[in-house]
């Protein structure tokens, strides 16, 4: 504990530096003093779990379980408040009001093809596929899976539509298309109304969403209304990377990534994906700016580079 004091005495000091001359400040100095109170909550978080431990001047009580609680409540901390967060395309914008079909299937395709590709390109492909080449219509599921398999999966046809890359994640959207029209009428909203999560997830699995993708999708379908009760993040790039930076050094797998993430957050660990993707995607990157970050002094990646 007296290092994690001496480290937070001189953060305070710092930050107090950093606040000298606060009523001229500008943006480059705004961000100091920000990143600074990131750094004191951080380590005052720490000392605090570090004091109510009884051994906590040893090393070793430095346990897994308590580094999850800190490392949650740092992730917490350091969320948008609630309605503050990312945006959910066509579905955030209802403030919590039932989908329309056509905003509901919309927000679906950009959602199965959010893989592979970076989320804006993922949501810009469904809008300009749906909106441009369809013209936007409330039947988007019955008018793709009406186009013969052979047509759709062809090369020419994939390269028109745009909606992805991989020949694979093009055939999986006419896959899905003919399952939503076959099980739910073709509207995609029959999916999850009146439903709670456990069997939203387990009918995305039926359509064959994806395991990681169907996590994503109940959980935008929690964050903007549609449905009540949340779960389990989705295992990205940034999560992945993240997490395993923090707990082991390199990023790891999904199924670690999911172990940890629930020793984090055991009722349910999608309260930290937004902060975990934002982390990833804009300071543990893969060229990692490790003065910006807030999880600096619970990084075992960051730890190791300094030694």
């Amino acid at each position: 504990m007296t290092r994690t004091m001496d480290q937070l005495r001189e953060q305070v000091s710092l930050l107090a530096e950093a606040l000298t001359g606060a009523s001229d400040m500008g943006d480059e100095r705004y961000g100091e003093v920000e990143y600074r109170l990131a750094d004191v909550t951080g380590l005052a978080v720490k000392a605090l779990h570090e004091w109510q431990s009884p051994q906590a001047d040893d090393p070793q009580a430095d346990s897994e379980a308590a580094k999850h609680m800190r490392v949650g409540t740092l992730l917490l901390n350091n969320a948008p408040p609630p309605g503050e967060g990312g945006e959910w395309p066509w579905l955030t914008a209802l403030e919590g009001a039932p989908a329309d079909k056509r905003s509901a299937n919309k927000f679906f395709l950009g959602a199965i093809i959010d893989y592979q590709q970076s989320a804006d390109r993922a949501w810009q492909a469904a809008r300009e596929y749906a909106e441009g080449q369809l013209n936007d219509p409330d039947d988007l599921w019955p008018q793709i899976a009406a186009i013969p398999a052979d047509e759709w999966n062809s090369d020419e046809h994939r390269s028109r539509c745009g909606l992805h890359r991989f020949k694979q994640a093009h055939k999986r959207v006419h896959d899905i298309a003919v399952r939503i029209v076959e099980r739910y009428d073709g509207d995609v909203r029959n999916l999850w109304l009146g439903q709670n999560r456990r069997e939203v997830l387990a009918r995305l699995n039926q359509i064959s969403a994806g395991k990681e993708l169907s996590k994503m999708i109940a959980g935008a379908l929690y964050d903007t209304g549609q449905i009540e009760d949340f779960g389990d993040l989705k295992a990205d790039l940034q999560v992945c990377r993240v997490l395993g930076r923090v707990f082991t050094g390199a990023p790891v797998v999904e199924a670690e990534a999911h172990r940890i993430a629930s020793a984090i957050a055991p009722l349910g660990s999608w309260i930290i994906d937004e902060p975990l993707y934002v982390h990833g995607r804009e300071v543990c990157t893969a060229d990692p700016n490790c003065s910006q970050c807030y999880l600096w002094y619970e990084c075992e990646y960051f730890a190791r580079a300094q030694s």
